[in-house]
């Protein structure tokens, strides 16, 4: 429900769900994303919504065929006739999505809403755990804190001047494909 509110990124919204969703428990299941706010997010939104199913523990994740699909087809040159055949079938079929449509008998429904996602990080370690901006800050400290006392773990030497590089220095950022960036 609802819609992101300016400055909201993709990268929010699907860390939003990626927590929502793993703490829910979707291991193994399909998740479809549905509602009246489909409309409010954007083709490429949806598509790393989708692509981040491994992450929030889904066999996969999907948006149901409607008209941001049938601008997709446009988009990549397909042709006219070609798209009209496609968008009438799946109405035909009852495969087309449109704000009217009943909804789905679900095994179970979950709703996100979307105007109260706010600025958020992944991590620190998993990307299930979503830091909102805000706790960015208390959450760093917390982690220095926290973290590894192992002495082969934090007294490394290096060739740098200790005035450069400190505990907890950012030095290098690695983000894996699977997750968004």
């Amino acid at each position: 429900v609802g819609e992101p509110q300016d400055g909201i990124t993709a990268t929010d919204v699907v860390l939003t769900i990626t927590q929502i969703l793993r703490a829910h428990g979707v291991v193994g299941k399909f998740v479809e994303f549905y509602g009246p706010s489909l409309d409010k997010l954007k083709l490429p939104d949806r598509a790393t919504i989708a692509n981040m199913a491994p992450e929030y523990g889904a066999t996969m994740g999907f948006f149901p065929i409607d008209d941001k699909t049938i601008d997709y087809l446009i988009l990549s040159g397909r042709e006219k006739e070609h798209i009209e055949f496609v968008r009438e079938y799946l109405k035909k079929v009852g495969l087309y999505y449109a704000p009217s449509t009943s909804t789905p008998n679900y095994s179970e429904t979950l709703e996100i809403n979307l105007t109260e996602i706010e600025p958020s990080l992944a991590g620190p370690k998993r990307p299930q755990d979503r830091i909102s901006l805000k706790d960015m800050r208390k959450e760093f400290i917390n982690q220095l804190k926290t973290s590894s006392t192992k002495s082969d773990e934090v007294d490394l030497i290096a060739g740098i001047d200790s005035d450069t590089l400190k505990h907890g220095s950012v030095v290098i950022a690695a983000i894996t494909s699977s997750q968004n960036s």
